[in-house]
């Protein structure tokens, strides 16, 4: 279980850049033959992460795969 960039931040210097947009407690599988990831689950700060998920991981995605998208709604 990790973090995913979704995207980085720009490059300082000689610096490695930083996660701008990241998902948290990621768990992927995928079969090693198919191209195809067959189980995601991850836990979004803001729900409007899930549109750019969805850009990151594209055709990454199967019909057939289970995916689980944990959100946290702010009721501020």
């Amino acid at each position: 279980m990790g973090n995913w960039p979704l995207r980085f931040a720009p490059k300082i210097a000689d610096r490695s850049p930083s996660a701008e947009l990241k998902v948290d407690q990621v768990l992927a599988a995928a079969a090693e033959e198919s191209p195809a990831i067959e189980f995601f689950r991850a836990y979004l700060l803001p729900f409007e992460y899930i549109k750019p998920v969805a850009e990151a991981l594209g055709d990454a995605l199967s019909p057939s795969g289970k995916y689980f998208l944990f959100v946290t709604i702010s009721t501020c």
